[in-house]
């Protein structure tokens, strides 16, 4: 099972990963032709790249990047593994959340990606953002697309969804406040 924050770390410190899932398998077929990702030895002196997950205590991203626990989610450890390989990978994570960690902003608009959203207020939701968590005093005002918030928890709020636009599920006093289809 692969959780959030999910790498490849190769021999030479490459850290590839994917920006939307979690899954170290469609991260090696997306990179199958550029890195050689074969995975057909049990032999450590062979192994080619390391599957590793950073997870953050209590699920909470925003929590302080060195809290998380480091795993590398494989049976056997390649022979190469080192420090540096382990820092390659909290590097990328550190680079990955500056750009999907939204915290006390005001946001005119997203429309791509995958973000978690702390006490901000987003104007409009459009295209194919997903909002994984919207904690705290977050507020959508308007959801359009197939723009989607997957938990929304404390007191965040959504004005007003379109189009196909959607809302997981929604934890203590978090509220959709009007629902309409174009």
């Amino acid at each position: 099972m692969c959780n959030f924050f999910s790498c490849i770390v190769t021999e030479n410190g490459d850290v590839l990963f994917d920006p939307i899932s979690n899954s170290h398998e469609i991260i090696i077929s997306n990179n199958a032709k550029n890195f050689d990702l074969s995975d057909d030895t049990a032999d450590p002196a062979e192994l080619k790249f390391a599957r590793v997950e950073i997870l953050p205590p209590n699920d909470d991203v925003f929590q302080p990047v060195d809290k998380w626990d480091f795993t590398i989610d494989q049976r056997i450890i390649p022979a190469w593994w080192s420090e540096f390989h382990k820092k390659q990978a909290y590097d990328c994570l550190n680079t990955f959340l500056d750009s999907v960690l939204l915290k006390d902003k005001k946001i005119q608009e997203l429309s791509t990606g995958r973000y978690w959203v702390k006490d901000c207020q987003i104007a409009e939701l459009k295209g194919n953002v997903l909002i994984v968590k919207m904690l705290g005093s977050s507020q959508v005002d308007m959801m359009w697309d197939s723009s989607q918030i997957r938990e929304m928890w404390g007191s965040s709020q959504v004005d007003m969804m379109w189009d196909s636009s959607q809302v997981g599920e929604m934890w203590e006093s978090s509220q959709v406040h009007i629902r309409k289809n174009s």
